[in-house]
């Protein structure tokens, strides 16, 4: 199981920040230093020890992921990256890939590309500048973090429209697919807002736990709206 550099970076700078030296850790966990410098390279340290090595240093683990996320450095694709990705969305899934660390050959092979489409799609995106190639398929990425599509850009158009409808028009394969008209005072609106966000909240830490564990997890989406709303069967009442 692969433990991200992210969350070692955070942990090891978290530790500094507290005065917590490796042999500290080393005595806490009673294991040599050697191997406290492995788990700081994100080596030999399992889904359980990054957890109580948290814990160890005044968070959980998942406050700790939703710390990352949070501070996830992000950009932004050019007008013309954007233009030409909408007309030709298979570059942004090879390119997606790619920037969720996964190697040109591992995504050749998930994906059953030959050596002339892998090119194809390898060359087109150097000429976009989003990433140098070098001999043997070895790439730069020019860009990093959290691509954050353009507003109302090309993007958003070409996509938007179809994965609500998509996410609407999917069978419900989880215990909950529902909608409710309701009265609420302003104070229990305030209440109902505060858990909806605690909501959303787990739901980061659930995802970014997901991400570094080896157990097979499910793609899900949620939406959540809170809006006034005029429909009313009073409406019918002339």
């Amino acid at each position: 199981m692969k433990i991200s550099h992210d969350l070692m970076r955070f942990l090891k700078n978290r530790a500094k920040s507290q005065g917590i030296t490796q042999v500290m850790i080393a005595n806490q966990f009673n294991i040599s230093l050697p191997t406290v410098k492995r788990w700081y390279q994100g080596k030999g340290l399992s889904l359980e020890q990054a957890s109580q090595l948290s814990e160890f240093l005044g968070i959980s683990l998942g406050e700790a992921l939703v710390s990352i996320k949070n501070t996830t450095q992000t950009f932004q694709y050019t007008a013309n990256q954007e233009k030409y990705f909408a007309k030709h969305p298979e570059y942004l899934a090879f390119f997606d890939n790619l920037l969720r660390g996964h190697s040109v050959k591992k995504i050749s092979t998930r994906f059953s590309l030959n050596e002339l489409k892998v090119s194809k799609y390898l060359l087109q995106l150097e000429n976009l500048g989003l990433l140098e190639l070098h001999i043997g398929n070895k790439v730069k990425l020019l860009v990093s973090g959290e691509p954050v599509w353009r507003k109302n850009g090309d993007l958003v158009k070409k996509f938007k429209n179809k994965i609500l409808t998509d996410f609407s028009n999917s069978p419900a394969q989880i215990k909950l697919d529902k909608f409710h008209l309701y009265d609420l005072l302003n104070y229990d609106l305030d209440k109902l807002i505060l858990k909806l966000n605690d909501a959303l909240q787990f739901a980061t830490i659930a995802s970014n736990r997901a991400s570094v564990s080896s157990d097979k997890s499910k793609a899900l989406g949620l939406r959540v709206s809170l809006k006034g709303f005029n429909w009313s069967l009073d409406n019918y009442l002339q």
